[in-house]
């Protein structure tokens, strides 16, 4: 739910609690005009990552309600995000049409993946965090090994937008 104020835009999100079963709304403040158009949970489910309309991706730390970090390279709208299963990656796909790794530790993109030929509208990691898998409006799927940063394999033949 996003909520307009005078000064700047909240967006409201519903953290479950796991242990104690309670749910709370969390209230992250985002610079005006900005919009959230992707949302990630980090693995230990302390921190949301967002992708956003101002080309950033942002962590939130949740219990502090803290923006902690903000991510510059994309050159358009952020339109999806995914955490790394390890917790130490972020993968987005933009408007741009490129997907991008990036660290968080060290706050940087460390690669580009670039053979789409629309908007990349969906990313997701491998369950082992080897491989990226990106979906896009030119209706294909693409699988990358991260480590050489090599395009595996295209999937074709999608009679619409392709989400992994």
């Amino acid at each position: 739910m996003i909520r307009i104020l005078k000064y700047f835009v909240l967006i409201s999100i519903i953290f479950l609690h796991l242990l104690s079963g309670n749910q709370s709304e969390i209230y992250i403040q985002l610079p005006q005009g900005v919009r959230v158009i992707s949302i990630a949970l980090s693995p230990d489910r302390r921190s949301v990552i967002t992708g956003n309309s101002d080309k950033t991706i942002r962590i939130f730390d949740i219990p502090s309600k803290k923006e902690l970090k903000v991510f510059r390279g994309h050159t358009d709208e952020v339109l999806s995000v995914s955490v790394s299963p390890d917790g130490r990656y972020i993968l987005s796909g933009s408007k741009d049409k490129t997907v991008r790794l990036w660290d968080i530790y060290w706050e940087k993109e460390i690669k580009t993946f670039k053979g789409h030929r629309w908007h990349v509208n969906s990313v997701c990691f491998s369950r082992d965090g080897r491989y990226a898998i990106s979906g896009s409006y030119d209706k294909s799927i693409k699988i990358w090994d991260i480590s050489s940063e090599k395009e595996i394999k295209t999937l074709l033949g999608h009679k619409g937008v392709s989400f992994p």
